[in-house]
C-alpha cells in the first residue's frame, strides 16, 4: 500500500503527494502504458505509417506552371504532350521557407525544363526532366538542392546540343545521311557509333578524279572534224555557263565552226579561248583539251587567240625565217623568239636558255657533232649543222658510212628518224639508211630501211661481218608505196628488239608523225649474243654498197640513245 508519494514539478521542487493522489496517479499511468501499441515502451518516439499520413498530389497538364509555397510536400506531376516549361520562386520568406520540400515527376512526353529565380538549384540556374524523370527539390532559405533520380521508361537522359547550344533531351536519337553523305551505326559493347562518309555515288572520290572514270573527262569517237559528238564517264544533265570539262578529241577538226553535242545535250560551236574561229587542224586528233561553255559556244581553253600575218609574234617576241644555218643565238633576252627553217619542214622556238625544235609539227631532239664518231668515212663527208648529212661518192665500195656513240651501261633504246634526200634511181638499188649496233670486233647488227623508185620501201634486219664486209639479210619485208622514217633498235640486256614505223596515211592517223610514232611495231627480235658479242656503240648511217649514179645523202633529223 502507498503511503507517501514523492513527485518534482517543472521547476524541480520536491512535493509531497497524498495517498490517494499517489494512487489515482499511478492507475493513470498503466492506463496509458497499456494503450500503446505491442512492442512501444512508454516514452519511445512515435511512429507514422502509411496510413496516418497522406502527400497530396498536383497535377499539371499544362505548357506552363509556377510552383508556389503550397507544393510543399506534395508530388507535382506534369503530364502534358508538349515541352513545360516551370518557373520556381525565390528560396526564402516570400517564395519557398526553409525546410520546404516538393516531389516532382514527369510522365508526359514532352520535356519539362525548370528555372529558378534570384536562388541556384545544385548550384546551376535551373535543370530539365524527360519523360519518367523525378526528383525531390529543397530549400535551406537561401538556394536549392535536388534529390535526384531516374525512372525505368524508355528515356534514355540524352541531352542533344547542336554546335554547343541545348536542343533539349530526347527519348530517340534519329540521324539521317544528307545530300552526298551517308552514316552508317555501329555497336560495340554498349557504345553506339555513327561513321559518316562521304556518298561516292554523289561525290567524286579521289580515286576516280586521278582516274579514267573522271566524271568531267568526255571522249568523242565519232569520227568527224565537223560534227563532234562526245559522251561523258558520268553523263551530263545540262550545259550550264562556264561548266568545264575534258574532251578527248578522236580527230582533227576539218572545219573552221566544228561543232559539239556532249551526250545529245545539243551541238554548240567549237571556238579558241578567245572566243574567235578556228582554224582548220587547231584540234588535234587523240589529244585531251580543256573546254568550257560560255552560255552559247563551247571554248577550247588550250587555243589561245588568233594571229595574223606569219610572225606569230607575242609578248613583243620576234619571228624570223632562213635557212637552217642561219638560226641566231637563244638567250634569255631572246625569250619567245620563234625560227621557221626555209630549206627544211623545221620550226625553233627559244625557252629563253636553248632552242625547243620541232619537225613537221611535232616536237625533235637534233643531233650534236661533239657527241658523235666517224664510224667509217672514206670516201665520204658529213656536215653538221643541227641536221647531220651523210654524202658518199657513187664510187663507193661496200662501205658502212655514219657517226655512232658508245652504248650506255644497262638497257638501252637507240631511235632514229632518218628521211633520205635521195629516194633511189630507176633500177638501181640505191644507198639504205640504217640504224646500227657494233661490237668490238666490229661486227654489226642493222635496222635497214630502203625506198626505190620502182621497188618501193623494204625493211630489212642484217649481219654485217664488218663495216666493208659481208651484209647478210637474217629478215626482209617489203612495204611497198609507204616511207618508213622511223627505226628502233631496242637492248633488253639479253635480245635486240628490232621495230619499224611507217606512216600508213597522214590524213586519219593525225599523229603519226611523231617521233617513233605512227604505226610502229615490233617486227624481229634476236638473241645479242646470236651474231654479236657484247655491244660497244650504236650509230646511224649508209651502206653504200650498191650506190647509184648520183650522189646519195641522208639527213638525220633526229637521233637519240636513251636507258
Amino acid at each position: 500500500m502507498i503511503e507517501k508519494l514523492y513527485v518534482r514539478d517543472r521547476d524541480g521542487a520536491a512535493a509531497l503527494m497524498s495517498s490517494h493522489r499517489a494512487a489515482a496517479l499511478l492507475i493513470m499511468f498503466y492506463a496509458i502504458q497499456a494503450s500503446l501499441p505491442a512492442g512501444r515502451a512508454f516514452g519511445q518516439p512515435s511512429q507514422i505509417g502509411g496510413g496516418q499520413m497522406r502527400i497530396a498530389t498536383n497535377l499539371q497538364t499544362g505548357a506552363t506552371y509556377a510552383i508556389t509555397a503550397s507544393d510543399c510536400g506534395r508530388l507535382v506531376v506534369f503530364s502534358s504532350s508538349a515541352n513545360v516549361s516551370v518557373s520556381i520562386p525565390q528560396a526564402g520568406p516570400t517564395g519557398l521557407a526553409n525546410g520546404c520540400w516538393i516531389e516532382i515527376q514527369n510522365t508526359g512526353s514532352g520535356a519539362a525544363t525548370f528555372s529558378v529565380t534570384n536562388s541556384t538549384v545544385d548550384g546551376g540556374s535551373g535543370f530539365t526532366l524527360a519523360t519518367t524523370q523525378g526528383l525531390r527539390l529543397f530549400s535551406t532559405g537561401t538556394l536549392y538542392f535536388t534529390q535526384r533520380g531516374q525512372g525505368t521508361g524508355a528515356s534514355s537522359g540524352l541531352t542533344i546540343q547542336s554546335s554547343g547550344v541545348p536542343l533539349g533531351p530526347a527519348n530517340t536519337l534519329n540521324i539521317t545521311g544528307g545530300t552526298g553523305v551517308a552514316c552508317v551505326p555501329q555497336v560495340n559493347s554498349g557504345t553506339m557509333t555513327f561513321q559518316c562518309n562521304a556518298d561516292t555515288s554523289y561525290v567524286v572520290s579521289k580515286t576516280t578524279l586521278q582516274g579514267s572514270g573522271n566524271p568531267q573527262i568526255c571522249t568523242s569517237s565519232s569520227g568527224s572534224g565537223a560534227t563532234y559528238t562526245a559522251g561523258c564517264a558520268s553523263p551530263l544533265t545540262g550545259y550550264a555557263a562556264r561548266q568545264t570539262l575534258f574532251w578527248f578529241a578522236d580527230v582533227a577538226n576539218a572545219v573552221t565552226a566544228p561543232t559539239i553535242n556532249i551526250d545529245t545535250l545539243g551541238a554548240s560551236t567549237l571556238v579558241r579561248q578567245d572566243g574567235s574561229a578556228l582554224a582548220v587542224g587547231d584540234i588535234k586528233a587523240g589529244a585531251l583539251y580543256r573546254i568550257w561553255y560560255d552560255g552559247t559556244n563551247t571554248r577550247v581553253a588550250e587555243l589561245a587567240s588568233s594571229v595574223s600575218g606569219s610572225s606569230q609574234a607575242t609578248s613583243g617576241a620576234t619571228s624570223t625565217r632562213g635557212p637552217f644555218a642561219s638560226r641566231g643565238t637563244c638567250g634569255s633576252s631572246q625569250a619567245g623568239n620563234t625560227f621557221y627553217s626555209t630549206d627544211i619542214g623545221h620550226f625553233s622556238q627559244c625557252d629563253g636558255n636553248s632552242w625547243a625544235d620541232y619537225f613537221k609539227g611535232q616536237p625533235v631532239m637534233l643531233p650534236s657533232s661533239i657527241t658523235f664518231t666517224t664510224l667509217n668515212g672514206s670516201g665520204a663527208t658529213i656536215t653538221t649543222n643541227g641536221i647531220s648529212t651523210i654524202s658518199a661518192p657513187s664510187t663507193a665500195a661496200t662501205s658502212i658510212i655514219g657517226q655512232e656513240v658508245a652504248v650506255p651501261a644497262g638497257t638501252w633504246t637507240v631511235t632514229a628518224w632518218l628521211e633520205p634526200n635521195d629516194p633511189g634511181v630507176v633500177n638501181s638499188a640505191p644507198p639504205a639508211r640504217l640504224l646500227y649496233v657494233r661490237d668490238s670486233s666490229n661486227k654489226m647488227v642493222a635496222l635497214y630501211g630502203q625506198s626505190a623508185l620502182y621497188y618501193g620501201n623494204q625493211l630489212r634486219w642484217t649481219h654485217i661481218s664488218s663495216p666493208t664486209g659481208t651484209v647478210t639479210t637474217v629478215l626482209g619485208v617489203s612495204d611497198t608505196g609507204q616511207f618508213i622514217p622511223y627505226l628502233r633498235i631496242q637492248y633488253d640486256g639479253t635480245n635486240f628488239i628490232y621495230s619499224g614505223c611507217t606512216v600508213y596515211n597522214l590524213a586519219t592517223t593525225g599523229g603519226a608523225d611523231n617521233f617513233g610514232g605512227g604505226n610502229c611495231e615490233t617486227l624481229y627480235s634476236e638473241s645479242a649474243t646470236a651474231w654479236l658479242s657484247t655491244p660497244v656503240a650504236v650509230g646511224w648511217g649508209l651502206d653504200t654498197h650498191a650506190a647509184g649514179v648520183n650522189t646519195n645523202a641522208l639527213t638525220a633529223i633526229h637521233w637519240q640513245v636513251t636507258n
